[in-house]
């Protein structure tokens, strides 16, 4: 009789070993992250730098786009950009970077209130922006920034990271 009970003793470890490696091949294989075809988008930070009679705020990277695509969605930003001077200033602005894989294939608009101050390509904001807008002494504005990659990028932006820097420059105004 206690050969009985030992051989099903034995029998229900063996099985009830057998379940448990079961139960732990299929948590494993459940939760196993899926294969995928999708390609690695591009991702930006922009930050603004200022000068010495404009403040810029925040003074940290005000536009983060993460996993860029073509025909994706847009990353978007504002800085608020304060004239220090006593008197009135022209701003222009551009992008203080190298050159990038990104130059064409991204596009940025920058817009002050309801006027445009730049809409093109990376590579296009490299030079200073024209129009640019005037503030008084004192004045604050608010810039919105968007980036985007455009829809006939096919490859090039996969993986890419770039880090642009947005210089100010103030002019003086003419008197009229």
């Amino acid at each position: 009789m206690g050969t009985r009970k030992s051989r099903s003793g034995w029998a229900l470890r063996a099985a009830g070993l057998a379940l448990g490696f079961c139960a732990v091949l299929v948590v494993a294989v459940s939760s196993r992250v899926p294969a995928g075809a999708a390609t690695v988008g591009a991702d930006v930070t922009f930050v603004a730098n200022p000068s010495g009679q404009l403040t810029v705020s925040p003074v940290t990277p005000f536009l983060r786009g993460h996993a860029l695509r073509p025909s994706g969605r847009t990353a978007g930003g504002v800085i608020d950009v304060t004239n220090e001077a006593g008197r009135p200033v022209g701003v222009h602005l551009r992008a203080a970077t190298e050159k990038s894989n990104l130059d064409r294939l991204m596009r940025v608009e920058i817009r002050a209130g309801t006027g445009s101050l730049y809409r093109g390509t990376l590579a296009g904001l490299r030079g200073w922006t024209k129009p640019g807008f005037i503030l008084a002494a004192g004045e604050t504005r608010t810039l919105r920034f968007r980036v985007w990659l455009a829809p006939t990028a096919t490859r090039g932006y996969e993986g890419r990271y770039e880090m642009v820097p947005v210089e100010l420059r103030p002019a003086p105004v003419r008197s009229v």
